[in-house]
């Protein structure tokens, strides 16, 4: 587990057309963000060739990819990536767009500058919008021992 690099799961069904650009986004923003970072691509063998796609932006971008091609489902996708993840913070965001990458970096900072030991982003709250999204901090608790490997979630921003 290296401390400083952030591990973005991404679980993909049929996600072909929209991997690249998220892959593209991701970067970006961790680059400008000066964040080191892998993404996981965990693909449920789509028949659309998300896998290849994936496989292929691993030449240019930090892309892991795994194929699962007997289990299927969300959230054993993302426990699955969690579980191969070598980052001290573990995220995961949906392949589908309807989430802003660009937020990662605030999502992670929660947890990194302000000593929160998750942070969540979401659109279905109106109140305290966090850069377009809500965000949930819970203050970590480390008289508890809880373990340094923290989750955040950006759901539903976009």
């Amino acid at each position: 587990m290296m401390g400083n690099l952030v591990s973005i799961v991404i679980p993909t069904y049929n996600e072909a057309k929209n991997v690249p650009v998220l892959v593209r986004r991701i970067d970006s923003a961790m680059r400008k963000a000066k964040m080191a970072y892998e993404c996981i691509v965990v693909d449920d063998n789509s028949p659309d060739k998300t896998y290849d796609i994936a496989k292929k932006l691993s030449k240019k971008y930090n892309v892991r990819t795994f194929l699962r091609t007997k289990e299927r489902g969300l959230s054993s996708a993302m426990l699955y990536g969690y579980k191969k993840s070598k980052g001290g913070i573990v995220g995961w965001i949906d392949a589908d767009l309807q989430h802003k990458p660009e937020l990662i970096p605030d999502l992670v900072r929660a947890i990194t500058d302000e000593g929160y030991l998750m942070s969540v982003g979401s659109r279905l709250t109106k109140e305290a919008y966090f850069l377009d999204c809500k965000a949930y901090c819970c203050p970590a608790d480390k008289s508890q021992g809880h373990n340094e490997r923290v989750l955040f979630h950006q759901k539903g921003c976009n």
